[in-house]
C-alpha cells in the first residue's frame, strides 16, 4: 500500500508548478520525482510538467540555492554576506529597466532571522548589521550569498542592537514606521482584508454596509495606493496624520489628471 495518495501528489505538483522561485528545469525534475510516488497509470493521468506552469519562473537555480543556504544559516545561527540589487529606470535613447547593485556593489552583512512568503515571492527577514535595524530583502535579488561566522563580540553587539530596536518586522520592501490606522471598509471587501491582514483581525460593525478595523501599517505610498485602488470603498478614519497623507496623495493624483485633461483639450 502506497503511503501517499494521487490527490496529495497532484497537490504537490500544483505547488511546484506555480512556485516562481523554481526554474523550469528544477520544476520538471521535482515533478518527475513526485510522479514516482504513485503508479505509472496514475502519473499519466496527471498534467504534464509544463502544463499550468507559472509564467514567472526563474531562469536559473540561484534563488532555490539561496533559500536552502538561508535555512542553514538560520538553523545554525550564522551571519551572511551578499550583494543586493534593485530595479532602476535608465534613460538613454529611451527608458529601460536595469538591475543596479545597492551600496555601490559592496557586500551587505546581516543576521538572518526568518523567511517570509508573499504572492509567490520569498523575502528574507534579517538584522542589517550596518544599518542596525531589521529589514526585508527579496531573495531573488540577492547575489553571491555566503555564510559568515560571527565572533563572540559581534554576537554580543548584534544582540544589543536588536534589543534597542523595536523588534518588529517591517513592511516590505524596506520598512517604515508602523502606525495603528482605523479603516472603514465596505462589507464586500472582506476577502481583500483577509488577504492583506489575515483572518484573526477584529471587525467592528459600522452600519449595514460597512465595518471598521484597526490595523498597524507603515504610512508609505504602497499602503495609500492600496487604499486608493478600492475607489472609496475603504476609507481611512484615524489618525489625522494618515488622513492628511491620504488626502495629499489623492490631491496629487487629481492635479496630474487635471493637467493631462488640459493638454488633451489643447491638442483638440
Amino acid at each position: 500500500r502506497r503511503e501517499i495518495e494521487q490527490k496529495e501528489v497532484e497537490t504537490l505538483i500544483d505547488a511546484v508548478n506555480y512556485a516562481p522561485f523554481l526554474s523550469e528545469q528544477k520544476t520538471g525534475l521535482l515533478i518527475r520525482k513526485l510522479q514516482r510516488l504513485i503508479s505509472r497509470y496514475q502519473a499519466k493521468a496527471l498534467q504534464s510538467p509544463t502544463e499550468g506552469m507559472s509564467s514567472r519562473k526563474e531562469q536559473d537555480e540561484t534563488v532555490c540555492e539561496n533559500i536552502l543556504l538561508l535555512h542553514q544559516a538560520i538553523r545554525q545561527g550564522k551571519g551572511i554576506q551578499f550583494r543586493y540589487w534593485e530595479y532602476q529606470v535608465h534613460f538613454g535613447s529611451g527608458a529601460s529597466i536595469i538591475q543596479q547593485r545597492q551600496r555601490g556593489g559592496r557586500y551587505f552583512h546581516a543576521l538572518p532571522l526568518a523567511l517570509d512568503w508573499e504572492n509567490g515571492h520569498c523575502w528574507l527577514i534579517a538584522f542589517d548589521r550596518e544599518k542596525s535595524h531589521i529589514t526585508h530583502y527579496r531573495v531573488s535579488q540577492i547575489e553571491h550569498l555566503q555564510l559568515s561566522s560571527l565572533t563572540k563580540e559581534e554576537k554580543i553587539a548584534t544582540s544589543l542592537h536588536m534589543m534597542q530596536s523595536d523588534g518588529s518586522f517591517p513592511s516590505k520592501p524596506l520598512g517604515g514606521r508602523r502606525v495603528t490606522v482605523k479603516l472603514q471598509v465596505a462589507n464586500d471587501l472582506i476577502g481583500s482584508i483577509v488577504d492583506r491582514f489575515g483572518k484573526d483581525i477584529l471587525l467592528f460593525p459600522k452600519d449595514k454596509k460597512h465595518f471598521t478595523i484597526n490595523v498597524k501599517v507603515p504610512l508609505k505610498d504602497d499602503f495609500f495606493g492600496w487604499v486608493a485602488g478600492f475607489a472609496g470603498k475603504i476609507v481611512i478614519l484615524h489618525p489625522t496624520e494618515a488622513v492628511q497623507q491620504m488626502t495629499q496623495v489623492l490631491q496629487q493624483n487629481s492635479q496630474q489628471y487635471q493637467v493631462l485633461s488640459c493638454e488633451k483639450s489643447i491638442e483638440r
